[in-house]
């Protein structure tokens, strides 16, 4: 079989030689642009681990490719959900719990405004601890305890006033004894001598008044019973000859008043002297703060003056007494160390 051949032209044949030399040459006069050589990257051996770079995906050096991102697998994608789940689950549990606690708190703080309006625990009986000379009833009657009152509405404040705003009442408590008792609890003013007020005195008492050694006038001995008229006149030594510029009222004495001066001398000496001495006073005259003068059970007259140096005056008295015995008549000792005495006999 024959075949035929065509000679090529000078073109095409000059043409291939220059993409033959492009190629071969890597650039030339026809061979376009030459392509930059590219890094070699050695192959591991056949049993050596592949190692990736960090940042790099698939061997790539760092910053070649504007796409690289972390590989996220599933399991990583999983953890985070835990973690997180983790984090939310105590969070969510300290604000449930914080509200159960809030909700208890209101709960507790209706319950006890309710009781607390409620007439629960009204006050049904009143109890009187402490009082000899001042009745249940006339406790009852100063503490003025609304009828309404509860234990926990009662104001003690105001009925520990009203009751301490009596004479006779030195200091007022009150003890709570659920449900319905109110106790009173009170410590009396103690009377120290009866005082004769005016120009007449009758068995019942009137113009006689008890005082204590605070400077109180306590009551007129008419509002006590006849009983207690009796052992209080038997017990207590009388005061007599006192100025008139002041009344006598219950409460504290007039102030600045020369009644209440005369009257504060008396009553510190009767307090000054020792309990056995005293005991024998059944009265003192006091005019003024200098000229109070003492008559003593056994008849005998001491001019003691004012209630300075009490126990030395009581102690020359006492020396007096046992050295001279009855034949004494009156003793004076205003001035302690200056004594001088009479006796019966004009002596």
């Amino acid at each position: 079989m024959e075949k035929s051949f065509r000679p090529r032209s000078a073109s095409s044949a000059s043409g291939d030689r220059g993409r033959a030399g492009g190629r071969a040459g890597g650039g030339g006069a026809g061979g376009g642009r030459p392509r930059a050589a590219q890094p070699r990257i050695p192959r591991p051996a056949k049993d050596e681990p592949v190692r990736v770079l960090q940042g790099q995906r698939g061997g790539r050096p760092p910053g070649r490719s504007k796409s690289q991102r972390p590989v996220v697998t599933g399991r990583t994608v999983r953890e985070a959900k835990s973690q997180k789940m983790r984090v939310e689950r105590p969070r969510s549990k300290a604000a449930k719990r914080a509200l159960i606690v809030v909700v208890v708190v209101f709960l507790i703080a209706v319950a006890l405004i309710g009781v607390y309006y409620s007439p629960l625990f009204k006050i049904q009986t009143l109890q009187v601890e402490g009082a000899s000379y001042l009745s249940s009833e006339q406790l009852t009657a100063i503490a003025q305890v609304p009828t309404d009152s509860t234990l926990l509405r009662l104001d003690s404040k105001d009925v520990i006033g009203r009751l301490e705003g009596n004479p006779w009442v030195a200091s007022a408590g009150l003890k709570k004894v659920f449900p319905a008792t109110l106790v009173i609890e009170i410590s009396e003013r103690q009377p120290l001598a009866v005082v004769a007020y005016g120009s007449s005195q009758s068995s019942n008492g009137a113009g006689l008044w008890l005082v204590s050694g605070d400077g109180n006038w306590l009551d007129e001995l008419t509002a006590m019973s006849a009983k207690q008229r009796a052992q209080l006149l038997d017990a207590l030594p009388r005061i007599t000859d006192l100025p008139k510029d002041a009344t006598p009222a219950p409460g504290p004495f007039a102030a600045d008043s020369q009644q209440a001066a005369s009257l504060e001398n008396a009553l510190a000496i009767l307090q000054g002297l020792s309990p056995d001495f005293a005991a024998q006073v059944t009265s003192i005259s006091a005019p003024d703060t200098i000229s109070a003068e003492l008559q003593m059970s056994d008849g005998l007259t001491v001019s003691f003056g004012q209630a300075e140096d009490i126990s030395m005056k009581e102690s020359v008295v006492q020396g007096l007494i046992s050295e001279k015995g009855d034949s004494l008549q009156s003793i004076n000792v205003r001035v302690a160390d200056k004594a001088t005495y009479r006796l019966k006999d004009g002596n």
